[in-house]
């Protein structure tokens, strides 16, 4: 039974990485911005990026990781989740990214999977995110 809940679970990942992927490469997707809540110190921040750059900075950050299936992940303490949306107001992709280098894919908040240089990924987009808040409460 296990490892038929394991195949499942590959497969179910699998399809959503090939239709995040495979909707980002498609001309008419056109993510225009993000939901992303931040929890740090057991706090958590909600927020959203309005910004079509920084949107774009985000998505191709995230379409580009590595994500080592293999390796099974932990959960981290802090993390920072992001759900993409196009002008339709449609869920493109969620993701979710711990500062220990693991990530979650989908709705999925039990499985972790290790992504190789995960602690710089996580803060780059941390570091894209923050940024954008910085430069839009001095507006």
């Amino acid at each position: 039974m296990k490892n038929i809940k394991s195949i499942i679970s590959v497969f179910v990942i699998c399809c959503l990485c090939f239709c995040m992927i495979g909707c980002a490469e498609d001309d008419e997707f056109d993510p225009i911005g993000v939901r992303v809540v931040e929890n740090i110190s057991g706090k958590q921040y909600e927020g959203s990026v309005n910004d079509k750059e920084t949107t774009q900075k985000l998505w191709n950050r995230f379409i580009d990781l590595d994500i080592d299936e293999e390796e099974k992940g932990e959960m981290g303490t802090a993390y920072i989740y992001f759900c993409f949306y196009d002008d339709a107001g449609s869920n493109l992709g969620i993701f979710t990214m711990y500062e220990n280098g693991s990530c979650c894919l989908g709705e999925d908040f039990e499985t972790f999977y290790v992504i190789p240089d995960g602690v710089q990924v996580y803060t780059d987009l941390c570091g894209i995110y923050t940024e954008y808040k910085q430069n839009n409460k001095e507006k």
